[in-house]
Parts: C-alpha cells; structure tokens; sequence
C-alpha cells in the first residue's frame, strides 16, 4: 500500500511540473510572438509593454543596456528604414515555471544603400523571466548573417 501511496504522490508531482512547464512554453510562445508582430509591424508602443525595463539587447558584438537605449540607439533609427519582406520560424521554445528561453530564425532579401542585394539570416534568441504574473523579455541576442546574391549573368 506504501509504494502505491508513493507511485501516486510521485505521479502528482510529475504531473504537475508538466503541465507548468507545458504552460511556461505557451507563454513564452506567446511573448515571442507578439514581440515578432509587434516588430513586423513598427509598433514600438506594442513592443514595450513586452520587455523588462532592464533589457539587455546584443547584436553582432554591440550591447543595449535597458529599454529605453534599445528603442532610442537602436529600434527608432532602424524601423525609419522600410522593412524588407521576411518570413520568421519559431525554431525551439525551453520554460521552467519562472523563466525559459525560444529562438528564432527569419529569413529576407534586402538590397543595399549602394543597391547591392543580399540575403540575410537573422537569429533571435529570446530570454524571458516570469517577473510578478507577466512574462517579460529580459535578454534578446541577434545574430545576422548576410551572404550576398550572386548577379545575374
């Protein structure tokens, strides 16, 4: 009777962090893609209330500390210029009932001030951290990788 006492208490408590942890993936699920719209979109006042305020933002060797140097040294002058068409993937999604990571994979063409064109590969880890009942964005990392495209002969 003990070890089935023991096997029930044991499958509970599986259970139970599965289901969390199931729920801290939807969340983050959530965050990340409302981060990407927001972004597809242009909408900084949709972006912030998604980001902790203490951000921490890396791209390609170049570091934002907070919300308010990643959207002033970073997002305003970059969303000025006109979005290139790209398609996004949420590749992986980790949760723990306080805090997980995702990251992504987005793929564009561009063409270059001098006219040149380019595929670019942007990776987009996201760290997010259960701060009181919300979800917030505590760390993004962009990696870009632009590979040009060979001219037409």
């Amino acid at each position: 009777m003990r070890k089935l006492v023991l096997f029930l208490v044991f499958i509970a408590v599986v259970s139970t962090f599965s289901l969390s942890q199931s729920s801290s993936e939807a969340a983050i699920r959530s965050i990340v893609t409302e981060f990407q719209h927001a972004l597809e979109k242009r909408d900084i006042s949709a972006i912030e209330p998604l980001v902790a305020q203490d951000l921490v933002v890396l791209e390609n060797g170049h570091r934002n500390d907070g919300w308010l140097d990643f959207r002033d040294n970073h997002l305003i002058p970059e969303l000025k210029e006109p979005a290139p068409p790209s398609k996004t993937e949420l590749i992986k999604i980790t949760g723990t009932p306080t805090m997980g990571w995702a990251y992504t994979r987005t793929v564009m063409s561009v063409t270059r001030k001098n006219g040149e064109k380019a595929d670019v590969e942007l990776w987009t880890v996201f760290i997010v951290q259960k701060r009181g009942a919300e979800w917030k964005i505590v760390l993004l990392d962009w990696s870009l990788h632009v590979q040009k495209v060979p001219a037409a002969k």
